[in-house]
């Protein structure tokens, strides 16, 4: 982005942190899904704590930091939780679980298993899902 960005030209990155990320409560089958994903995420190229790096990123392409800010995303209400699980059970399915099997990380039909963990973790009434951003703005400089 930074190569293409004219002379005093504006960059944002928005970046979550999964390292930031809170869920409650845990089981041990929600942990080896989320263990899972963010090993899938590493071996794909994904830095998992790249929202605390944000102001690192655009100081080495040479931005100036125009603003640099962190907020939360927090889903504590039945049915956010349960909106986000459902949202997460596709990408769970068609992108996860192929990619899993593949890398040998996991057999077929043990997504299912982490599937209804994570529904039945939406359904608990003390549960709470907590998500880490931190975006950035930086300006190339003249």
């Amino acid at each position: 982005m930074y190569r293409v960005l004219r002379p005093g030209g504006i960059l944002g990155i928005k970046e979550f942190d999964h390292q930031g990320d809170l869920f409650y409560p845990m089981t041990p089958l929600l942990e080896r899904s989320f263990e899972l994903y963010l090993r899938l995420r590493a071996h794909n190229g994904h830095e998992p704590a790249g929202g605390r790096r944000v102001k690192e990123f655009l100081h080495e392409v040479g931005c100036e930091i125009l603003s640099l800010d962190s907020y939360t995303e927090q889903r504590t209400k039945p049915e956010e939780l349960m909106a986000f699980v459902q949202k997460n059970k596709q990408i769970q399915y068609e992108v996860l679980e192929p990619q899993y099997i593949q890398l040998g990380w996991c057999q077929p039909g043990e997504i299912e298993e982490h599937v209804k963990a994570w529904e039945a973790f939406a359904r608990d009434p003390h549960a709470i899902s907590v998500s880490a951003w931190v975006e950035g703005v930086g300006r190339k400089p003249e």
